[in-house]
């Protein structure tokens, strides 16, 4: 049953927060405030500090740095490069194995309906191109 107008108007101020809730409340606020600026300076004040040191570690040790990062990344590169083609080669014989063998690998159903519709379109071709030389298709 929904409540009249007087039952909501009596209800209303036992359920307000009293004195000290709404003190408290403000309080937490405005410390919470505070906090979340002096965090904020923080580490605003420590990223700015980290940049300007690691700049100037950077410019310092850049003539050692840089040909050793080339070095790194050219060793890395050549470690990953022949494995990922090795994974690749190895999958596909594996595929190809599987589909040749009739196992239906995933994809397969995809390869038959494309061979399907290029067998179509030349077959079509093929009696299309048989119809302007003066022979029937076959």
């Amino acid at each position: 049953m929904p409540k009249t107008d007087e039952q909501l108007t009596k209800t209303v101020p036992e359920n307000a927060p009293n004195r000290r809730q709404l003190i408290a409340t403000g309080s937490i606020a405005v410390l919470s405030a505070a906090v979340a600026f002096i965090t904020m300076t923080t580490v605003g004040g420590l990223v700015i500090a980290l940049m300007t040191i690691l700049t100037l570690v950077f410019i310092v040790f850049s003539p050692v740095l840089v040909p050793i990062g080339t070095l790194l990344l050219l060793g890395a590169a050549a470690i990953v490069t022949p494995t990922s083609v090795t994974v690749a080669v190895v999958t596909s014989l594996r595929w190809l194995y599987k589909y040749f063998k009739g196992q239906k690998p995933v994809g397969s159903g995809f390869v038959d309906a494309t061979n399907r519709f290029l067998l179509d379109t030349a077959c079509r071709l093929l009696e299309y191109g048989g119809i302007w030389v003066g022979r029937p298709g076959r």
